[in-house]
């Protein structure tokens, strides 16, 4: 009892740490793990130790499964986890929300029946201190009895022994006469504390069979939210698989664009060549074109990206407002929304490193071709070196034919020496390129081996460290289940003396009738406060279904909308056929008469008309356009 009339105060964070909170009536104190307990009792504690334990081994679970995935499919960005983080406290923050209305009304109860024992306990002691007062004008009056009875004993020793022998007998008579009554009164009394229990143990079924009620009110409540949060991602579910599929589609197109844009590029380049080979102007200009097709080709990739980079942007916004949305669900939904996040991420994620790949690839693709330009270019520019020298090398021959005659053997053989050495020259540059491009591939793979293993090592950390945390909660948890034991224990024992003493106190209650007033008033009170739960039940039905309503209303109104415009668009169309069709046959119309008047001239009159002939010409021209 006295754990129970502390005037300490709590802290909502200090839930489970067997501190003290204030009660509303009468600044009376409950410890808050017997209300943690009451909510285990009746099954309305949302965050029991079991459940903790289930959504600690999934997480744990989850984490493990995606240590072996690679790096390229978890990165993760600062972005996501500020969401998912946000995402995270503010479901918490529901919850302990959601905990401190039940305990309030478990307070409530709580003090309510609190109330109710000191009531009973004051009327106990008014009814104490009203057998004492009673008792002690009994005593005073049997002493005044006697007294007199003294008197009289005195003033009546004269009387005669009949008299002595029939007072003993009056006296006799009158003391069995108060013994049966006293074993009246007892049997009365046994009897009315014999009702008074049966009442007690009435009137807590009772509570019990509404607390259940209540229960079962919740249940379903919930799972009519759990039904709606299905719907909700179902859609959500629906429409994702529609853009997906959009998506497919719309890739599909630009693939067939880029092969056709390809294709386009090798004509291009063939073209080119085929230009610089019939002349030098034409290969600069043919070079102008392919410098600004390259820049076109970079204004393109910059656009691209950046449109990724939008598309990345407003996935991440969708996914803020998905966590906004997840943000106000209950307990039960928030696993099923991470794990539909974690997806969402994943599939971000494949999209990004998909079109990161592309980017590489083309980019790849681009150094090749250019280095390969650059390879061509060097030797058209060797060639026309070597072109040119042997054309000076041809008109020093021809200023010396004579000394040519000489010089000729040694000439020739050194020609086919320095060609031998251009040969070998342009094979060991090819064979050292080659090697170059080697050895960048093998940096690049080492590259993103190292990458590949500096994730996994961060996401092993991660994953340590997750799940160090977990084996912490759970140490906690498993110390506050321990000291909330240890209270519930305390409790029961109090409350066990306590129903002692109430036991003892209620054994002298005799005011029957201010009992039943008492047992009718909680008896209104109960059926008043079913009554306003009831109402509110049906007061949150009314607002789900004029929801439920309104958006059939709007969805209708929706229909409505393009139906019409459907309609609009037939009726126009229909409107334009109908004139069409007016407009050919009074055309048609005019030609049969034209050809009436026509049928009556002579047949060399038409052939001496062209003029004639050439406007019914056009006029069909002209509805055949339109």
């Amino acid at each position: 009892m006295g754990a129970l009339c502390s005037g300490k105060s709590g802290n909502p964070d200090e839930l489970n740490t067997g501190k003290n909170v204030p009660l509303r009536d009468n600044h009376n104190q409950v410890p808050k793990i017997a209300y943690n307990l009451d909510r285990k009792a009746n099954g309305s504690n949302n965050d029991s130790p079991d459940k903790v334990e289930k959504v600690l081994k999934k997480s744990t679970t989850i984490n493990k499964d995606q240590s072996g995935i690679k790096s390229s499919h978890v990165q993760e960005t600062s972005v996501e986890d500020e969401v998912l983080k946000q995402a995270e406290e503010e479901i918490k923050r529901q919850e302990q929300e959601d905990k401190l209305r039940q305990e309030k009304i478990l307070e409530q109860i709580y003090s309510e029946k609190l109330l109710e024992e000191e009531k009973l306990n004051q009327k106990a002691e008014e009814e104490k201190l009203r057998q004492e007062k009673a008792a002690e004008q009994q005593r005073k009056l049997e002493e005044e009895q006697q007294r007199l009875q003294r008197e009289k004993e005195a003033e009546q020793q004269r009387l005669l022994e009949e008299q002595r022998k029939a007072q003993e007998d009056a006296e006799r008579l009158q003391r069995e006469a108060e013994a049966e009554a006293e074993a009246e009164a007892e049997r009365q009394r046994q009897a009315e504390l014999k009702r008074q229990e049966e009442e007690r143990v009435r009137q807590e079924q009772e509570a019990e069979a509404e607390r259940q009620r209540q229960a079962e009110l919740q249940r379903q409540e919930e799972e009519r939210i759990r039904k709606e949060q299905e719907a909700e991602a179902e859609r959500q579910r629906l429409a994702e698989l529609q853009r997906q599929e959009e998506e497919r589609i719309r890739k599909e197109k630009e693939a067939e664009a880029e092969a056709a844009r390809q294709a386009e590029l090798k004509r291009q380049e063939e073209e080119r060549i085929r230009l610089e080979l019939e002349a030098e102007a034409a290969r600069q200009a043919e070079l102008k074109r392919q410098e600004e097709e390259r820049v076109r080709l970079e204004q393109e990739a910059e656009a691209e990206r950046q449109r990724l980079a939008a598309e990345a942007e407003a996935e991440r916004q969708r996914q803020e407002a998905e966590a906004e949305r997840q943000r106000q669900e209950a307990e039960a939904e928030r696993q099923r929304q991470e794990a539909e996040a974690e997806r969402l991420r994943k599939e971000e994620e494949e999209k990004q490193r998909l079109a990161e790949q592309q980017k590489l690839k083309e980019e790849e693709e681009k150094r090749q071709k250019e280095e390969q330009e650059r390879l061509r270019l060097e030797e058209e520019k060797q060639r026309q070196a070597e072109i040119k020298r042997q054309e000076e090398e041809a008109e020093r021959l021809r200023q010396a034919e004579a000394e040519r005659i000489r010089l000729e053997e040694e000439e020739r053989l050194r020609r086919e020496q320095e060609a031998e050495l251009e040969r070998q020259r342009l094979a060991a540059e090819k064979a050292a390129e080659e090697e170059r491009l080697r050895i960048e591939a093998a940096e690049k793979a080492v590259e993103e081996e190292r990458l590949r293993i500096q994730a996994a090592e961060e996401e092993r950390l991660r994953i340590e460290a997750a799940e160090k945390a977990a084996e912490e909660e759970r140490l906690r948890i498993e110390a506050a289940e321990k000291a909330a034991e240890e209270e519930r224990q305390r409790i029961e024992a109090a409350e066990k003396a306590a129903e002692e003493e109430r036991q003892r106190i209620e054994a002298a209650e005799k005011a029957a009738e201010e009992e039943r007033q008492r047992i009718e008033a909680a008896e209104k009170a109960a059926e008043e406060e079913r009554l306003r739960q009831e109402q509110e039940a049906a007061e949150a039905e009314r607002l789900r279904k004029q929801q439920e309503e309104e958006e059939e209303q709007r969805r209708q109104q929706e229909e409505a909308e393009k139906a019409k415009q459907q309609q609009t668009v037939e009726t126009s169309e229909s409107t334009a056929a109908d004139t069409n069709t007016a407009t050919d046959d009074a055309e048609n119309k005019q030609d049969n008469e034209e050809q009436k008047e026509e049928g009556g001239e002579d047949n060399g009159e038409n052939d001496g008309q062209p003029g004639l002939q050439s406007q019914k010409t056009k006029r069909k021209k002209n509805k055949k356009k339109k």
